[in-house]
């Protein structure tokens, strides 16, 4: 069996790609569907930072910003989590265009083992549903950077 070092998610999102971008642009908002703090510079080099509800940090640096249609970032954990150092692994985010919303495409790659891809593609499933529900103006609880069997702090 073909080693799985990537993951993929398709989604609709009900608001324009424009306002997408900005939820992987803007700290307050990434913030909104993923982690408790963030520092971004999105420009290619720039720092991509946040940091979850339990301190655990993702690092990397943008790669690609194509303002409002396309983002490429480098993805790791300070701690090593899963094998994965920052900027260790790469996500590739196009926005595509779908009658009044968007078409989020996702590819993340360079996850190292199975359970990498399991625990990150539960992650990446719990909060781009958070995602779809901020972008498109509904409140989600501020705790909700858990994921399913995670200590409460």
């Amino acid at each position: 069996m073909p080693k799985v070092d990537l993951l993929e998610r398709r989604l609709p999102i009900e608001a324009p790609p424009a306002i997408v971008f900005e939820f992987f642009t803007d700290p307050a908002k990434l913030v909104s569907w993923i982690g408790v703090e963030a520092s971004l510079e999105p420009r290619p080099g720039g720092v991509f930072e946040f940091v979850m509800y339990d301190g655990k940090t993702c690092r990397g640096r943008y790669v690609e910003v194509e303002r409002p249609r396309r983002l490429v970032f480098t993805w790791g954990w300070t701690d090593g989590t899963f094998g994965l150092t920052p900027g260790s692994s790469v996500v590739e985010v196009n926005l595509d265009a779908d009658g009044d919303g968007t078409l989020l495409h996702m590819i993340h790659r360079g996850l190292v083992s199975e359970p990498s891809v399991e625990a990150h593609g539960l992650g990446w499933d719990i909060h781009f549903a958070r995602l779809v529900d901020v972008a498109r103006g509904v409140a989600v609880d501020p705790g909700g950077s858990r994921c399913p069997g995670d200590p409460l702090p």
